[in-house]
């Protein structure tokens, strides 16, 4: 849905921080994108997530266990699946912000990110993660992903995430 990265786009464009967006389909069409975002067809997720402040993505599994691991905050646009359910735990916990998609749009994400970036979470890279296309078994194998309680990760992530 092009729509969903020129709109994450736009909303992050004014902000001081580098947007990787990773299409996850090596067959994706080139995107002409607001601001200045890095568009990829595919994205080595560990790395980047290790050096993000933020993570957008729509709150698959992979993508959210890889961000809790690594102590990033979390803004869910879920989707689909599974997804609407870890977006709600994310929120729960105190990891991350929920976007429902049918409240999606620039002005929205505007107000979430310039209010995570208040609160100093976007001082570097913001990452959209799309859909992944790999098996979920060469994720659990490639990444080491350390879970922490719900309490130890709202502390790990406190000053990160906006007040609500």
């Amino acid at each position: 849905r092009p729509e969903v990265f020129a709109e994450i786009a736009a909303a992050c464009a004014p902000l001081d921080a580098q947007l990787v967006i990773s299409l996850g389909n090596p067959n994706s069409v080139t995107l002409d994108l607001p601001g200045d975002p890095l568009v990829v067809a595919y994205a080595p997720h560990q790395q980047l997530i290790e050096r993000a402040t933020l993570v957008i993505s729509h709150a698959g599994l992979n993508t959210t266990l890889t961000a809790l691991g690594c102590g990033v905050p979390v803004l869910a646009i879920p989707i689909t699946n599974e997804q609407p359910s870890i977006a709600a735990r994310l929120a729960y916990c105190g990891a991350g912000r929920v976007l429902p998609l049918k409240r999606l749009g620039v002005e929205a994400l505007r107000e979430l990110t310039e209010a995570f970036d208040a609160a100093g979470a976007s001082a570097g890279v913001f990452i959209f993660l799309g859909e992944v296309t790999e098996p979920a078994s060469r994720f659990a194998t490639s990444n080491r992903i350390e879970i922490w309680g719900a309490a130890e990760l709202a502390g790990r992530l406190r000053g990160k995430l906006p007040a609500e």
